[in-house]
């Protein structure tokens, strides 16, 4: 009998959650990890979809340099990894912000029978402030940003839509100067 384990190695991607409740002043500006990459074995389906494997850390409160010992959580889907913990080192450093202008924002998924238009003027468009440590700022650039509008169940008519931004960096935090616009909805 061939006993077959499928495995795949993936890199750790840390995402620090509660960002925003870093103590004023403070951001991160640099995360580092005992391993850098794991290997997880699980279903092939689950390992084909896998990028990287997701670390949470709580950073609320953080006000200085700060090591965690963290277990890793096994994602559904999968049944084993090559380790099970984790160091992460966490420095921080003093909080600028910078603006980006003209981000485009994009709606998601909306249903393909329908089409959107944003209502008003500069209304397809927002500025975006960003705030982290100026290392991290100054690697940032637009095409690290996206701005969307969530259309899912939405049908025909006008309505005001909340605008979510997001950015490749998570040692950075993101606030669109544009919260809500008003769009559209008509049948294509």
């Amino acid at each position: 009998i061939n006993i077959v384990s499928p495995s795949k190695k993936v890199p750790i991607k840390v995402i620090p959650t509660d960002i925003e409740d870093i103590e004023f002043g403070k951001a991160i500006e640099s995360i580092t990890t005992s391993i850098n990459d794991i290997t997880v074995y699980g279903d092939q389906d689950v390992l084909d979809e896998m990028n990287y494997l997701p670390v949470e850390i709580d950073v609320s409160g953080l006000n200085k340099d700060k090591d965690y010992e963290v277990i890793i959580s096994k994602p559904s889907g999968i049944r084993d990894l090559s380790d099970t913990n984790i160091k992460v080192n966490i420095k921080v450093g003093e909080e600028i912000t910078r603006e980006i202008s003209d981000v485009t924002i994009e709606t998601v998924n909306l249903s393909s029978e329908y089409k959107a238009v944003a209502v008003g003027a500069n209304s397809s468009k927002t500025s975006v402030v960003i705030k982290g440590t100026k290392s991290v700022v100054d690697a940032i650039d637009d095409s690290m940003i996206t701005a969307q509008v969530n259309l899912d169940g939405y049908g025909e008519g006008e309505y005001e839509v909340e605008v979510v931004v997001n950015g490749e960096e998570n040692k950075a935090i993101y606030t669109p100067k544009t919260t809500k616009i008003k769009v559209k909805i008509s049948k294509k």
